[in-house]
This record gives C-alpha cells, sequence and structure tokens, in this order.
C-alpha cells in the first residue's frame, strides 16, 4: 500500500483573469472562461527550482518531517528552459545548467541523498504517471517515504491565453508525500490507468466532431483499464477531481465516462487557472482543508492532456 499526503504548494502573485487579455479577441474569450469559473490566474519571477523547492519545504513543514527521511523524489516538469542567471553563467546546454539548479536547490533543503526520477513526455498529464511511479517503489518496498513534486512555469514570451481561449497559464509547483505508512488526512492510492494516442491533436486539419470521437474513444479504453485494474466501477466513485485544461473536452470526457456533473470536481479552477499538470493535486489540497470527504470515500482523479489521460482512485482514509 501507498498514501498520498501532505500536500504543499509554493506561492505567487495573483492577477486577476483578464489581465491575461492582450487584445479584444483575448478579453472575449477570456470572459467566457470567467463564466464558467475561472478567476484569476497566479505568476511568479522565481525560477521553477526555487519554485518547486518551495513547494518540497512546504510539504515538509506540513508533514512535520525531517528532510533525511525522504529517500526519493519523483519530480515532473517541461520547465527545462527556465534557468537561474544567478546561479549559471553558460547558457548554451541549459539541460545541464537546469539539472544542477535543481539538485543545489533540493540540497541547500538537506534532501542531499533522495534519489531523483524524472517525468516530462505527458505535458499537462504528467501528475498521474509520477504519482502512479512513486506509489509502486513505496508499495513494493524501494522506499518508505517519497517526494512527489510537480511544477512549470510559462514562457515569458508565450501569451498566457492558449490560442484556442481554453486556459490561462499559472506559474505553479506542487508537492505531497507517499508514503508506506499511513499519515493523518491522507488518501490511499489506488492504480494508475492511461491510455495515449499520439494522432489525436497532431493533425490541425481534425474537425471538431473528430477531435470529439477521440477523446470518447480515449475514455472509453480509459474506462475499461481502470476496471481492469481496480475492480471498481467508475459510478460507484463520490467525486472525480479533473484538471483546469479546455473544459469542454473535460465536459466530454467525463460525459463519456458516464460521470455525474455534480460529482466533478475542480477546486483550484478559480485559484490558479491552469497550473499545467499541477491543476489536480492543487484541488486535491482545497478539498482536503474542505474535509468534505468521509473516510472509505473514492474519489477519482482524472488527469488530462491533448494525447494522453490518465484516471486513479485516491481513497481517504
Amino acid at each position: 500500500m501507498a498514501y498520498l499526503s501532505c500536500i504543499g504548494t509554493s506561492t505567487g502573485v495573483s492577477h486577476p483573469l483578464i489581465d491575461a487579455a492582450q487584445n479584444e479577441q483575448d478579453r472575449h474569450a477570456v470572459e467566457r472562461l470567467v463564466e464558467d469559473g475561472f478567476d484569476q490566474f497566479v505568476t511568479d519571477d522565481r525560477p521553477i527550482c526555487r519554485l518547486l523547492a518551495e513547494a518540497a519545504h512546504h510539504t515538509l513543514s506540513i508533514a512535520c518531517l525531517d528532510s533525511a527521511s525522504v529517500e526519493a523524489i519523483y519530480l515532473a516538469t517541461e520547465s527545462f528552459w527556465d534557468i537561474d542567471p544567478q546561479l549559471v553563467s553558460d547558457e548554451s546546454q541549459p539541460h545541464y545548467h537546469f539539472r544542477a539548479t535543481l539538485y543545489r536547490s533540493l540540497r541547500d533543503l538537506g534532501l542531499r541523498h533522495a534519489v531523483l526520477y524524472g517525468q516530462w513526455l505527458s505535458s499537462c498529464a504528467n501528475l498521474l504517471p509520477t504519482i502512479g511511479a512513486a506509489a509502486d517503489a513505496v508499495d513494493r518496498g524501494t522506499y518508505d517515504t517519497a517526494m512527489v513534486l510537480v511544477g512549470d512555469r510559462h514562457p515569458r514570451e508565450a501569451p498566457r491565453l492558449l490560442a484556442s481561449g481554453a486556459a490561462v497559464y499559472s506559474d505553479i509547483a506542487v508537492g505531497c508525500l507517499v508514503t508506506r505508512e499511513h499519515r493523518p488526512h491522507s488518501w490511499l492510492i489506488g492504480p494508475v490507468a492511461s491510455y495515449s494516442s499520439l494522432l489525436t491533436g497532431a493533425d490541425h486539419n481534425r474537425t471538431l466532431s473528430q477531435l470529439i470521437g477521440d477523446i470518447r474513444h480515449a475514455a472509453r479504453e480509459l474506462e475499461r483499464r481502470y476496471n481492469r485494474l481496480s475492480g471498481f466501477a467508475l459510478a460507484d466513485a463520490d467525486g472525480i477531481v479533473v484538471g483546469n485544461l479546455d473544459m469542454l473536452s473535460t465536459r466530454v470526457m467525463t460525459d463519456a465516462l458516464k460521470i455525474e456533473p455534480g460529482k466533478i470536481r475542480a477546486d483550484s479552477k478559480p485559484i490558479i487557472a491552469h497550473g499545467y499538470a499541477a491543476d489536480n493535486l492543487y484541488s486535491l489540497n482545497v478539498i482536503a482543508k474542505k474535509d468534505q470527504y468521509d473516510p472509505g470515500s473514492r474519489l477519482l482523479v482524472l488527469n488530462t492532456a491533448v494525447r494522453n489521460w490518465n484516471l486513479c482512485s485516491l481513497t481517504t482514509s
């Protein structure tokens, strides 16, 4: 068994969502997002390694845990471009500098002996593969205590409003513990079901009806894999925590999975808009603070991107 607990976050500066609009067309797109429940986004001028270190420190503080107890760190990010100019002088090979900066940031927290693992190829769907890998290692006894860190910063030269108007990006990092030991206010981690289609979204000539068909097919395949792995029916879940990217696609997916609309949770949506792969974990943190579910309740987590879909159950304990 493996449990998820002690969710920590980075801090940043919140802005009204309308600040992401650069022209009148953007303004209309942002107004539609506000109608859908979005309210603000978060920026942070610090490099991503500092945000990740802050989330890690917050997680350790919540857990009242000595950093030496963390045996492994499972990290998900795509922000390899984000190099701290104060720490490096040569930007010719940014991936080397990113790694060195990350090592330095974690070492300064006392995490000098934790084994590092990385996940990045699933973009906004990076979260559940990362949690699943950490949970598998803990469950089989490789580690007793692992930390998951997920975070990204939006490139400064790119608009924060997605071209399709489907989301506004934030700078955010979130961390949590994955442990063999049950901790207060923790969730038992179920198996992670995943499905990928590298064709979906790759052809810009695909019609909307074709894309909806792709999502519905992915939903059926994801449900089949989840049922095989977990032995649970999706309809029996007490809630489903979704991401904040393209709520239209999310509704198509949850409709195809026959999830009741009242069970859908996106608690981070009005707080951080879209935080890349961190949306679901941030929402879980908000849900945990509300303490709305009794012990034994089962939450589904649906973590998706354009070409990748993941589903996992978390049981409150």
